[in-house]
């Protein structure tokens, strides 16, 4: 059994209403064979204008995709717990001055705190994100840019790191914190509190993605194409990896209607997810070399990977080695401490949300992967998975109005154990 309880709330300086404090918390408690309790969210923010600065724990995705229907941004999906922040942002879009509306922008600047890990502790993370779009709100075309740019730095290395860290402890001076934010590399050289990784590769594990779309208004419905090209030690900018990434296509009826009776689709969502190429079987930092073999979320330094308290933080479709079958734990492993053991899959997904009746409203998901495992270690079978979550909401008149919800949730294949689960909740908002 879980229970949830959450509050938010905003509220303006009497003397200017430019400036707006705001809270959030929520709590969850979990009871059965293992007890526990955990805080998904608990921050606050000083607002000024379209700029926020907040403090704390928030749920948040990052990069051009459907957080409704799809299956996560590549980088920052909300797969794993949220991580404690300092952000400064522009959330929403705002128009460039001098441009009439026409283009307008928004992001962030962020840093993190990863605490204690197996391998590594008290490291950091550098994030940061913009995004633009041209094309004013009712225009009938508006075109997508913009990056996210996630960095893991400075720490100190819980195994002997001799060969890749300076006493076990990684750069976190300030020249250092101007190589994680700029994404220069290769130009350290011989100084003090550096290393060769640190020179020819990047300072700290540093991941991202270019992402662009277009946004088509059929006046009755709207189209939205994506596709976030992934990066990690350039293999994008020499186009190596040209191959990977997510691919999105979502169709929104505006005008769906609930009707007594009928069916009626809101909207329908496919992706693919490709990251199987990773530039390549081969790195070579030489002259003329290929940098290929990316290894996405696995790191020489940073051991535990682009993980958060164990969780894969970006797309789940990179498994985590504990979530996979047994058999595969082990072949995944590179010198024992890999988190990610498949990096390297196709998976191919739909979403459909909509209404049945006048109260009762439905969302599904549906995946299949194709399952290669990582460069250094490839799955001999490869693998295929079925995913799948149906969830149906409805009103119930009780109480001055609750929501009730029933959900089910399968795997199925060779990757995962097979699993299916239930879920039934009830839910009640308290608005002013």
């Amino acid at each position: 059994m879980s229970v949830r309880a959450a509050r938010q709330a905003t509220q303006s300086f009497k003397k200017n209403a430019n400036w707006r404090w705001a809270y959030g918390a929520e709590a969850v408690v979990n009871a059965g064979a293992e007890s526990n309790m955990v805080l998904p969210e608990i921050y606050t923010a000083l607002r000024y204008k379209v700029w926020e600065l907040y403090v704390g724990r928030r749920k948040e995705t990052f990069g051009l995709c459907d957080s409704t229907l799809g299956t996560g941004s590549y980088a920052w999906s909300g797969n794993a717990l949220p991580m404690p922040k300092l952000v400064l942002q522009i959330p929403q879009y705002t128009p460039v001055p001098y441009t009439k509306g026409w283009l307008v922008f928004k992001g962030h600047y962020a840093h993190s705190w990863f605490g204690e890990n197996q391998y590594v502790s008290h490291h950091f993370l550098h994030q940061k994100t913009l995004h633009l779009r041209l094309g004013k709100a009712k225009s009938r075309f508006k075109w997508h840019g913009g990056f996210t740019h996630q960095v893991q730095w400075g720490g100190i290395a819980n195994y002997d790191a001799s060969s890749v860290a300076n006493g076990n402890k990684f750069p976190s001076n300030l020249r250092a914190y101007g190589y994680v934010v700029t994404g220069l590399g290769g130009v350290v050289g011989q100084v003090k509190g550096f290393n060769a990784f640190d020179s020819t590769n990047r300072v700290g594990n540093h991941l991202g993605t270019i992402d662009m779309g277009v946004e088509i208004d059929l006046k009755r419905s709207r189209l939205f194409i994506y596709r976030q090209n992934i990066f990690e030690d350039g293999s994008l900018y020499y186009l190596n990896s040209i191959s990977d990434g997510l691919h999105g296509i979502s169709f929104t009826n505006l005008f769906a209607k609930r009707e007594k009776g009928k069916l009626s689709i809101q909207k329908v969502l496919f992706e693919f997810l490709n990251t199987r190429s990773q530039g390549g079987r081969e790195f070579n930092t030489k002259p003329g070399g290929k940098l290929g073999n990316d290894n996405y979320f696995n790191h020489q330094q940073f051991r535990d990977g682009w993980t958060y308290q164990g969780r894969i933080i970006g797309t789940p479709f990179i498994t985590n080695r504990f979530d996979t079958k047994k058999k595969f734990q082990e072949n995944g492993l590179y010198n024992g401490f890999e988190s990610a053991n498949n990096n390297r899959v196709r998976v191919y997904h739909v979403g459909v949300q909509g209404y049945f009746g006048e109260d009762v409203e439905f969302l599904s998901k549906i995946s299949y992967s194709q399952n290669y495992g990582t460069y250094g270690h490839p799955y001999l079978s490869e693998p295929r998975q079925y995913s799948g979550l149906v969830q149906v909401m409805g009103k119930l008149p009780y109480l001055g109005g609750l929501q009730w919800t029933a959900a089910a949730a399968w795997d199925y294949g060779g990757l995962y154990e097979d699993s299916f689960g239930l879920q039934i909740g009830v839910r009640k908002n308290w608005r002013k």
